[in-house]
């Protein structure tokens, strides 16, 4: 089956965490996705102002795509263990922040 990714993202399983990281970071760039990582975004949100305007709600809906698509490949890298200490978070940015404090 295709993935459309050209190599398969770096798996950790709790040990060489800088090691882990730096392929992380770098397989992330590739894909445009690791500034969402450094910078965080919202938490995505279902509810939204009535004064939100379509170029407003096109941007979060972007970004919480993007968040998504980050936080899927995050737990396709990690342990069934680790998996279960991130799950539980809503942003890539705290899933990373997670594992960083641990490790």
């Amino acid at each position: 089956m295709a993935t459309g990714y050209l190599f398969a993202p770096p798996f950790f399983r709790g040990e060489y965490y800088g090691f882990w990281l730096s392929s992380m970071m770098t397989y992330l760039k590739a894909f445009n996705l690791w500034d969402t990582v450094v910078n965080g975004c919202s938490p995505p949100n279902e509810e939204l102002p009535d004064d939100t305007s379509l170029n407003q709600i096109k941007k979060m809906k972007k970004e919480s795509m993007k968040n998504f698509k980050e936080l899927s490949l995050l737990y396709s890298t990690v342990s069934d263990t680790l998996f279960h200490r991130i799950v539980s978070v809503s942003t890539t940015n705290e899933a990373c922040d997670t594992l960083k404090e641990e490790f």
